[in-house]
């Protein structure tokens, strides 16, 4: 079953090199200061990479031997149900309680893609679990008025009724010191049917609302995303540091969404606020483990810490019942794979700037396999040009048998495969717009096929503030762009503001129709496999300066956000 595992492995590799050396647990810092120890096992961003869950038991068991059992609390920062391999997604999330239970997990903070499966199923979801409980602060149904329509505000934004899940919690240690939770996912988006408010003014709430309860510690729980400038979002409208800086009066919070290592591992204290930061990195490749020290009803130390792939399987023996869950849900999924499609000589890279070893990032950069996608949506649409936000390629494919399970991954969010046709100045505006957000990985940056382009890393600004960009030498099928030419671009995007009509329909949609055209295509003997290099097909080439006999436009770049 080393199908599932060589990417996990991969990214443990990477972060041994990254990471603070630890064997295993490191040693705590003397207690004689303290009352006694809280600790919290924690992960993020798993997306179906399940075989780290026998090893969250495992860790988990091992602090409450040392600490008791009610001093250990197991928590997931989101993205649980979907957004990965197919483990989760194909079977609608239903393979994910009963693991997540056996594993240990007190508190669920749903992410964005554990809404891809729709509001009822993820409602759904939530019942199954018998020990596992859900927490998010700024997630409401919509509130309806007597006819039972949304009701909304001057923006036609709906405004928010009811909580979905519960807001707060609290929690007893051993020694009587009263813990108080909260949960938070991204904010502002339409998830599922329901409305997540901002994550700052909620974080506000909930501590408030702990600390009249008699808290004497508080711990966030939040899907909302780190970025290493303290300040840019990613798809959200605060980075947890944000909160962290803008909200006191959290011990600590543990966050998710941006699949990040903060400072090697250890994370990051908030000099205004002294909350703790961090997350576990993400596919499974590490726990995080927090320690509270507490003296007197009150946090007296901290600390934080990542154990990777390597130590878990050094020092841990995965906990058995959780494994045979984990073993039986991928044999479930080979079952369902079928016969390989291809074989590819390389690794296909669907990596984020987090989780690869040079940085380079499929939300940001050309990568071998965004080259093949765009390929294959331009040949299945008989297109003249392809373009897909790097967001919608959700797993690599490691090198050797590609497997109908492997495609699933890649397709986690669907497809939306879509034609229109573009003058080549639109089809410049188009590229321009994807650059919007660099060097920082956005939703707006995409993978293209048939045309080619560079581009100048500096931009210029315009009187209106908006970027202005240099294209150099764009090209489509490999002649200079004609901006008065039409040309038939396709789109793979999942999100749509478009009304679907006859004309507008996609041509695929769903993962399991993206997945068997694509598998079909391999067969084919059509596609072409390239190794992963900076930049693989020379397709989208960052520039420092311009080449003398450039043929160059300027452009004014539309900041489109989540397509």
């Amino acid at each position: 079953m080393k199908h599932h595992r060589t990417l996990t492995m991969l990214l443990a590799l990477w972060l041994c090199l990254s990471l603070t050396a630890v064997p295993a647990l490191s040693e705590a810092p003397a207690q004689a200061d303290c009352d006694e120890v809280f600790a919290i096992v924690h992960t993020n961003d798993v997306h179906g990479f399940i075989d780290v869950e026998p090893y969250v038991k495992a860790v988990a068991d091992e602090l409450k031997a040392a600490y008791g059992e009610g001093n250990v609390l197991t928590v997931s920062a989101g993205d649980v149900f979907a957004g990965g391999n197919a483990v989760a997604h194909l079977y609608n999330g239903e393979t994910i309680p009963p693991i997540m239970d056996a594993a240990g997990y007190d508190i669920l903070a749903p992410g964005n893609n554990d809404f891809n499966l729709g509001g009822d199923q993820l409602l759904a979801l939530s019942g199954m679990f018998s020990h596992t409980r859900m927490l998010c602060a700024n997630l409401y149904r919509p509130m309806t008025d007597e006819n039972g329509e949304a009701v909304l505000d001057e923006d036609g934004h709906a405004l928010p009724g009811d909580t979905v899940f519960d807001r707060t919690m609290t929690i007893q240690t051993a020694g009587g010191v009263k813990i108080g939770l909260f949960g938070l996912t991204v904010s502002g988006m339409p998830f599922g049917g329901f409305v997540s408010t901002g994550t700052i003014d909620t974080a506000r709430e909930a501590v408030d609302i702990l600390k009249k309860d008699g808290c004497g510690v508080i711990v966030g729980i939040g899907h909302t995303g780190w970025n290493d400038d303290l300040v840019t979002p990613s798809a959200n409208d605060a980075t947890s540091a944000m909160v962290a800086r803008e909200v006191p009066g959290i011990d600590v919070y543990i966050d998710g969404h941006s699949h990040s290592v903060i400072n090697g591992g250890s994370g990051w204290v908030c000099p205004e606020t002294g909350t703790l930061v961090n997350q576990a990195s993400c596919k499974g490749a590490c726990v995080g483990v927090i320690r509270l020290y507490l003296r007197d009803g009150a946090v007296v130390n901290k600390t934080a810490e990542l154990l990777t792939g390597e130590s878990l399987e050094a020092h841990y023996a995965p906990d058995p019942s959780v494994k045979e869950l984990v073993d039986a849900a991928w044999a479930r999924l080979e079952a369902d794979s079928g016969e390989a499609y291809a074989q590819t000589p390389y690794f296909l890279n669907a990596l984020r700037a987090s989780e690869s070893a040079d940085g380079r990032s499929v939300r940001a950069d050309e990568t071998n396999l965004g080259d093949l996608v765009t390929d294959f949506m331009r040949s299945y649409a008989g297109a003249d040009v392809a373009l897909t936000s790097g967001v919608m390629i959700r797993c690599s494919i490691e090198k050797g048998p590609v497997y109908a399970r492997d495609l699933y991954g890649v397709f986690a969010n669907g497809c939306r495969l879509r034609v229109q046709e573009l003058t080549g100045e639109e089809l410049l505006q188009e590229m321009a717009a994807s650059l919007v957000d660099l060097p920082y990985e956005s939703p707006a940056f995409c993978q293209i096929s048939g045309a080619t382009y560079a581009y100048l890393k500096e931009y210029a600004l315009s009187d209106e503030g908006e970027k202005v960009y240099t294209i150099i030498n764009p090209a489509v099928g490999g002649e200079p762009i004609d901006i008065s030419k039409t040309y038939r671009v396709a789109y793979g995007f999942f999100f749509s503001e478009t009304e679907e009509t006859e004309e507008t329909e996609p041509l695929l949609s769903t993962m399991e129709e993206a997945a068997a055209a694509m598998g079909e295509y391999l067969r084919s003997g059509q596609a072409v496999l390239l190794p992963d290099v900076p930049v693989p097909d020379q397709r989208i080439i960052p520039l420092d300066e311009a080449p003398a006999d450039a043929v160059a436009y300027r452009v004014v770049a539309e900041e489109k956000g989540m397509p």
